[in-house]
């Protein structure tokens, strides 16, 4: 397992990336969306991603490739969900609760991009909102 997560951002985007493959399929809607909930929460938070002083476009991709290399690189399911489990303690830690609810509220977003609420993703996102809820 190879993980490149650094940010928080980064911890969000393999957390939308996660929720998006729990069915085992990720769709080019999803990947759009996941890339517009990312693009939208670097822009609310003026978010350097990738350290170069300023907030556009290289911060999105940053996230994007190192959340999808630390998920592609996990070799089965059980690697994935510790490293999702990391991301959701990272920012249930660093971020308050009316982020973390609208985290959750676009985790929640991302599975009803395909048209089909998979249960899979829906109790994904439920134990998600418990962990990260919990006091």
């Amino acid at each position: 397992m190879d993980i490149q997560l650094k940010t928080i951002t980064d911890a969000f985007a393999y957390m939308l990336i996660y929720v998006a493959g729990v069915d085992d399929e990720l769709s080019e809607e999803e990947a759009r969306i996941n890339g517009s909930i990312l693009a939208e929460f670097i822009d609310h938070f003026g978010i350097d991603n990738d350290g170069d002083g300023d907030s556009d476009m290289d911060d999105l991709i940053s996230a994007l490739e190192r959340s999808v290399r630390t998920y592609e690189s996990c070799i089965d399911l059980d690697e994935r969900v510790k490293v999702l489990s990391s991301c959701i303690a990272f920012i249930k830690d660093a971020m308050d609760e009316q982020t973390c609810k609208a985290i959750i509220e676009r985790l929640r977003v991302m599975t009803e991009v395909d048209g089909v609420i998979d249960e899979r993703e829906k109790g994904t996102v439920d134990v998600i909102e418990e962990i990260m809820l919990k006091k």
